[in-house]
């Protein structure tokens, strides 16, 4: 397992700060701790808590208002605690765009100058996994500790390579990576920067021009980054016609060969009187120095819907399921050539000058000749992995559903392992791919894989 910057040790800053050294002394191996789960639990309902958090809870007040938020619903009783003798740790790995994930606290140790909590957080990797959205998290019940807790997390891979119907092994594959936020907006005024892009920037002179190129009027103050102990990861949702929309980085995870990052997407509610006007949701994050390539992982909330909308026959669309969408590929290749794409991009297509311009700014030398679109009954999708630094690395489309409210784009991502013998070479995985031309809004899902070398 390769660290960035050591095992994360993250403080409960939510309702109660944190005091003393935030590492534990080498000296003190401290004495467990024994602990009680009240309860584990990965359903959403109509929680509004969708960040990643970790927190230490130590009045019955304090349990009473953050209880519900997490359980609307009511359909877990608020249990009675003697705040006198013990405490609450609660610990969410925030909303997650499928089913398969879990968080647990594992362990509990009292040490000399803190209490360090031990989680772990597990990912359902290449397993089937229910389409919905879901969040993990658990309240646990402990002895009362007047000192700083600090939270270690450790996160695991589910990998079912091979199996049918078990559950298969779980591997251990990242830490959590401490990252701070530079800009959180959607604001889009006379910026170029309108197409979804995952970017990764360890100098200067990038972070200046892109922060530039996304604020050109300069409404917010460039921040101070040292490059040589930092880098800043850029995502951007991509341009959109109405208000309402956001984007938010939860979580960042690193994991052996990439960097996998949690984003939560908002969309405005079904029939809801969105403003008209352009946006382009994107945020800068400052995080440990990396050179691993940057995957999204993009879970959508649809905001409640402001009207029951029109009455559906009963041969309409199931909203749950959708109907799948016939899609050509038209290449797939991991070549870099001259090309500037470098950025990872997910791009829609719609008229044939901007199909013929990107096809060859990916293919300058013109290894691949330029198909013939039809725009008129159909659109170009452009999926980019981005600049890697190695071979092994693929994507393409596994699949196009057509929804009630929108077309779902399932990627498929291939990751090579640690013990895989790769090309020593600059790539850049990309593929374009038709589908039959829509004016629904195109939702990205990313099914990452990473492959394993060892027979």
């Amino acid at each position: 397992m390769k660290l960035v910057s050591g095992l994360a040790l993250i403080c409960g800053v939510l309702l109660f700060g944190c005091s003393g050294d935030m590492t534990a002394s080498t000296n003190d191996a401290g004495t467990s701790v024994e602990f009680k789960t009240i309860i584990s639990s990965d359903f959403l309902g109509q929680s509004e808590k969708t960040e990643k958090r970790f927190d230490v809870l130590r009045s019955q007040s304090t349990l009473d208002y953050i209880y519900p938020e997490y359980d609307p619903e009511g359909k877990y009783p608020i249990p009675a605690v003697d705040f006198e003798k013990d405490m609450v740790i609660l610990a969410s790995l925030g909303v997650k765009g499928s089913g398969g994930y879990s968080i647990a606290v594992t362990g509990i140790t009292n040490k000399k100058e803190s209490v360090l909590v031990d989680v772990e957080s597990e990912y359902p990797g290449n397993c089937y996994t229910t389409a919905i959205i879901t969040l993990p998290f658990t309240f646990v019940i402990m002895p009362r500790f007047d000192k700083s807790v600090d939270f270690q997390e450790k996160v695991t891979l589910r990998d079912c390579s091979g199996t049918s119907t078990d559950a298969g092994t779980v591997i251990d594959v990242g830490t959590s990576v401490p990252f701070t936020t530079n800009v959180n907006s959607d604001y889009l005024s006379t910026s170029d920067r309108t197409a979804r892009v995952h970017m990764l920037i360890n100098d200067q002179a990038t972070f200046e021009e892109e922060w530039a190129a996304y604020d050109p009027e300069g409404r917010n103050t460039l921040p101070e980054v040292d490059f040589n102990t930092n880098s800043v990861i850029v995502i951007n949702m991509g341009i959109q016609g109405s208000t309402d929309y956001g984007m938010t980085i939860t979580g960042i995870t690193a994991v052996e060969s990439y960097l996998l990052v949690d984003v939560v997407s908002d969309r405005p509610g079904y029939f809801c009187g969105a403003g008209a006007a352009m946006t382009r949701p994107y945020s800068f994050v400052t995080i440990p120095k990396s050179f691993d390539p940057i995957i999204v992982q993009d879970a959508i909330i649809h905001k409640p819907p402001c009207a029951e909308g029109p009455i559906k026959s009963e041969t309409s669309v199931n909203p749950d399921k959708g109907s799948s969408v016939t899609f050509m590929n038209l290449v797939s290749s991991d070549y870099l050539g001259q090309s500037d794409r470098t950025a990872r991009v997910y791009m829609e297509i719609n008229d044939q000058t901007t199909f013929e311009e990107e096809w060859v700014a990916y293919d300058p030398e013109g290894r691949n000749p330029i198909p013939t679109i039809d725009f008129e009954k159909d659109m170009v999708i452009v999926i980019n992995m981005g600049l890697q630094y190695s071979g092994g690395y693929i994507i393409g489309v596994a699949g196009v559903t057509e929804m009630e409210n929108y077309v779902m784009i399932e990627t498929k991502s291939e990751i090579p392992g640690k013990d895989c013998l790769v090309t020593n070479a600059l790539t850049r995985p990309y593929t374009f791919v038709a589908i039959p031309k829509t004016n629904k809004e195109i939702v990205f899902q990313d099914n990452i894989k990473t492959t394993s070398c060892i027979e």
